[in-house]
């Protein structure tokens, strides 16, 4: 389990903010959402790979499970990933800002961050080489379960029901465009990771 650092509490804030001026509920932090969110974002820095497809082949949903969140019942889970080189400000406050906007101007991440659908959030702001550049990359992980959730402040919260989801259609791989060396460089696929499932 990993508690979200201030980068990290930085984009949940500017993520609530998109959600509460459109009149849906905040994302909360998830312990082991935010595990699997980090550790994504460094297995992407240390191979120099930017892909929704992590260690082994694993899937976002399997990530999220192998850092211990359990989807139960109705459930729905998604994933955005993202990376810029870093702008040169002091600190990476700015190339925050920077990458989340770019999910807002994405379809398939901004839907991501406003699905009403979802409860959950882990966040990993990591930095490191990436292609050559110093780079900031960015992994959020959604979800919603009936099982219960290891919040961000330690505690836990009782499982909750909730309505079943609509079945989403998986959307294709992404594909990450090679930057050109001499320019900074910023990069979101064109489709997010989404998965539901409903009880049988």
């Amino acid at each position: 389990m990993s508690t979200a650092s201030s980068i990290e509490r930085e984009m949940l804030a500017l993520i609530n903010q998109e959600r509460t001026s459109r009149g849906l509920e905040p994302l909360q932090l998830e312990t082991r959402l935010n595990e699997s969110s980090e550790d994504h974002s460094e297995w992407m820095l240390a191979t120099d790979t930017f892909s929704h497809t992590g260690s082994g082949g694993s899937t976002a949903t399997q990530r999220m499970e192998m850092a211990g969140f359990d989807f139960s019942g109705s459930w729905r889970s998604g994933e955005n990933i993202a990376w810029q080189s870093e702008r040169g400000a002091p600190g990476i406050s700015d190339d925050v800002q920077q990458l989340h906007q770019n999910l807002m101007n994405s379809p398939g991440h901004r839907a991501n961050i406003l699905n009403p659908d979802f409860k959950y959030i882990g966040i990993g702001v990591e930095t490191g080489d990436m292609q050559g550049f110093d780079a900031v990359m960015v992994t959020q992980n959604f979800a919603t379960t009936d099982a219960a959730v290891m919040l961000d402040n330690g505690g836990t919260t009782p499982p909750t029901p909730t309505p079943p989801v609509e079945e989403t259609p998986q959307p294709e791989e992404p594909v990450a465009e090679v930057p050109q060396p001499e320019e900074p460089v910023t990069e979101t696929p064109d489709t997010d990771v989404t998965e539901t499932e409903e009880p049988e």
